[in-house]
């Protein structure tokens, strides 16, 4: 949504962004904070596994709520702060 000033990004630009980050091994074993999340680069991380924890800090409800939803479907441990 704009009120938050967010864009949109691909799917790709996405799956690019975690995989520069597991390259550069900036993921294994790490704690990783993402503020902001309108992109769903949480999402990206925790599925590579390589994190330790993922917690996603963010103000728009709705991106908490799909991030939630996609966790539990995906058994994935990504804390969420509003």
């Amino acid at each position: 949504t704009f009120i938050f000033d967010q864009r949109p990004v691909t799917l790709d630009t996405t799956l690019r962004r975690a995989a520069y980050m597991a390259w550069r091994g900036d993921l294994q074993n790490q704690d990783i904070a993402v503020l902001g999340d309108d992109d769903l680069t949480s999402i990206a991380i925790a599925l590579t596994g390589l994190a330790k924890s993922v917690t996603v800090f963010d103000i728009d409800e709705r991106l908490i709520d799909y991030i939630t939803k996609v966790s539990a479907e995906n058994n994935l441990k990504i804390q969420k702060v509003t």
